[in-house]
């Protein structure tokens, strides 16, 4: 187990590899959810420290244009190997097309930033 630690630590671009190997240390849910066009659906961001230490993640939702968030960002401050969450209210604006849209969860993490990791689906419903 040791060395395989070490292979991965000399692969991946983590300071703990264990980031590398779960995909789902940020997930968002629900991963599909309806809402009417100007009405609202929470989602849910899910985000695991790894580390042996406290971490810190930063998390913004990157959304469709005129769509909203609130909170716009959060912020939590995770203990080690723990699981924290922050629930985003989002708000399609009332032109929003009935269609699916795509929105991801834009992280950094302990300054580092990631990008959009996850993402869920959003369906507009018909007025």
């Amino acid at each position: 187990a040791r060395r395989l630690r070490e292979i991965l630590a000399e692969l991946l671009p983590y300071e703990n590899p264990q980031f590398g190997v779960d995909p789902d240390w940020v997930c968002i849910y629900p991963y599909q959810s309806e809402v009417s066009p100007g009405g609202r659906v929470e989602l849910e961001i899910v985000v695991r420290n790894h580390f042996s230490r406290p971490a810190s993640c930063e998390i913004r939702m990157s959304l469709p244009d005129g769509w909203r968030s609130s909170p716009e960002k959060a912020k939590l401050d995770l203990q080690p190997r723990s699981i924290e969450r922050a629930i985003f209210s989002i708000d399609p604006p009332e032109y929003a097309q009935p269609k699916r849209y795509i929105c991801c969860a834009d992280v950094i993490f302990n300054g580092q930033y990631y990008g959009q990791l996850k993402e869920a689906i959003v369906q507009v419903k018909t007025g």
